[in-house]
């Protein structure tokens, strides 16, 4: 068979077309691996973060900055106001993660300590019991940003009373509730600190950096198959019309 004969003929609709789905699968393949990457930095500043120096946190500290970076604190704990985080799950259970203000002495700004989860009990209208230390303690943890969520009803910010049981972390409700600044980030109580519960903290990211590149990889080779496929469809050969 004489290939020198065959003919390159694309139509201008298939062509028109092809080109838009291969710029689209390109571009879901480049944000899958864009994704990869900012993950798999997560990851790098997880593990440069526990082998720094422990950064001392105070009033003026830009905590939003330092994700998962060991951290301590002097302050005294707000015993009086105390937030449970709902829908936390630990070993299948369901329960709260107690997120305790600890307010700095020089001044009226406070950070959220997770003190770590408690489950539900048998009766949600029956509040664990929360108490906490008066005094001025030093406190140390893992800086961590609050988890993301997905509302479908009230938040629980909107309630009274306390402890509050909420269903995320909202800086400018909890601010208004507290009567204080929030520093806009969490401080994870390290697991051998005291006035602590269950706390097996392990960073999460969602889809791992490997998951995304596997993504990537297949968008990709949908391109490369496509791009195979319309050049079969548009070379012709002899004899055929």
């Amino acid at each position: 068979m004489n290939i020198h004969n065959w003919r390159f003929r694309p139509k201008l609709v298939s062509s028109t077309l092809v080109l838009c789905l291969l710029a689209l699968l390109c571009s879901l393949g480049s944000w899958q691996w864009g994704r990869a990457s900012d993950k798999q930095a997560l990851h790098d500043q997880s593990v440069d973060g526990l082998n720094d120096v422990v950064l001392t946190v105070d009033e003026r500290t830009q905590i939003e900055k330092f994700p998962q970076r060991l951290a301590k604190l002097t302050g005294t704990y707000d015993t009086t106001h105390q937030f449970l985080l709902d829908n936390r799950t630990h070993n299948g259970t369901a329960g709260y993660h107690v997120l305790t203000p600890a307010t700095f002495r020089t001044s009226g700004v406070a950070v959220l300590v997770n003190r770590g989860w408690l489950p539900v009990g048998p009766s949600r209208t029956k509040l664990p019991d929360l108490t906490v230390p008066i005094e001025l303690l030093t406190i140390a943890g893992t800086i961590a940003p609050p988890p993301r969520v997905f509302l479908l009803g009230g938040s629980g910010h909107e309630l009274v009373g306390w402890p509050r049981v909420v269903q995320s972390v909202d800086w400018a409700l909890m601010e208004t509730a507290l009567g204080a600044s929030l520093l806009r980030g969490q401080i994870l109580l390290a697991v051998d600190e005291p006035n602590g519960y269950e706390r097996a903290w392990t960073p999460y990211y969602g889809i791992s950096p490997e998951r995304h590149q596997a993504y990537a990889v297949q968008w990709y080779a949908l391109a490369v198959t496509l791009l195979v496929l319309y050049l079969v469809v548009s070379v012709k050969r002899p004899g055929l019309r």
